[in-house]
């Protein structure tokens, strides 16, 4: 099969490689989407480069069609979180922090390949009607639904999503869906443009006064600064990004304004399956689909902040 393979930071190869040795279902890839931990992998940041190092096969949020088992011809997205199932954390459903956890597109094979494969119970059936595709959106909707879930009852509040890429545009609808008054704060010109066509929330480009509650996607030092500054007295900020690995906290309005600042880690399985149904309601939005032999460049130019779109989508 084909498939891109991270033969050293900073560069994709397009090889024919074998399949992977994973038992489980086999996966037509249909498309991939790039997250941000990918282009940091790409380009050796060290926060990422700590941990895995090239060759590798990325690619985490994954459609497609799936070629065997029960839900063989199926459109699927794939859920790339294999947890150990018996440790604690894993009995109170919490699986997302399973010390023995193991993700597709890192420990195992990824989707910036032709072919995937997984154990079977990792396949999650597309709603009828919504094209293999888009199942790469459905683990960007995980992030973004299970950080609203760690904000609370966010219902006639208002929020502050920091970052307009695809999680805090996603997060956005979410968190609009669910009652609140949303405004997302982008530094970039560009993406703003994209953000303000999709109709989600406000779009600024700096804000003032305080939110009841303030979803950090990017996770800086300038970032964090930010979300405890524009976080009102008793509200709370949830980080979802994870830009830098330490960055320092402004104790003293944390604990004199009882600011409570709480980190979001992906999802748990059943906020994965929560997310696949929700596709079916997603508004189309202009998503930026690109070839597969195109990755490269789609990585440099969103490492430099040149694409408009919150998600390029890698399609096979």
């Amino acid at each position: 099969m084909r498939a891109l393979v991270l033969e050293g930071f900073g560069r994709l190869e397009m090889r024919e490689v074998d399949r992977s040795p994973v038992e489980g279902a086999g996966v037509r890839v249909a498309s991939c989407g790039i997250c941000g931990s990918d282009v940091g992998v790409y380009l050796g940041k060290p926060i990422m480069r700590q941990r895995w190092q090239p060759p590798l096969i990325l690619g985490h949020e994954v459609g497609g069609v799936a070629e065997q088992g029960r839900l063989a011809g199926r459109a699927v997205a794939v859920n790339p979180i294999l947890s150990c199932g018996g440790c604690g954390l894993c009995r109170l459903g919490r699986e997302n922090l399973c010390r023995n956890r193991r993700h597709v597109g890192f420990h195992l094979p990824g989707g910036f390949a032709e072919y995937l494969r997984v154990p079977e119970e990792q396949l999650v059936p597309l709603p009828d009607g919504v094209e293999p595709w888009k199942g790469a959106l459905a683990e960007p909707l995980a992030v973004a639904i299970h950080a609203v879930g760690r904000a609370g009852d966010v219902c006639g509040r208002r929020v502050l999503v920091l970052g307009g890429g695809g999680i805090g545009a996603l997060a956005s609808w979410v968190l609009r869906r669910s009652g609140a008054t949303v405004t997302i704060l982008e530094v970039s010109a560009l993406r703003r443009r994209w953000l303000e066509g999709l109709s989600v929330a406000e779009v600024a480009g700096e804000v003032a006064g305080e939110f009841e509650v303030v979803l950090d996607t990017v996770g800086t030092s300038r970032s964090l600064r930010t979300s405890v500054e524009r976080c009102a007295p008793a509200g709370k900020v949830v980080v979802v990004g994870l830009g830098e690995a330490e960055v320092p906290v402004w104790l003293s309005r944390v604990v004199v304004e009882e600011v409570a600042v709480e980190g979001s880690y992906t999802y748990t399985r059943r906020v994965f399956n929560a997310a696949v149904n929700l596709l079916a309601e997603l508004p189309d939005w202009p998503w930026e689909r690109r070839p597969a032999e195109e990755a490269n460049r789609a990585l440099q130019e969103l490492a430099a902040g040149g694409v408009t779109a919150g998600r390029v989508l890698l399609t096979w």
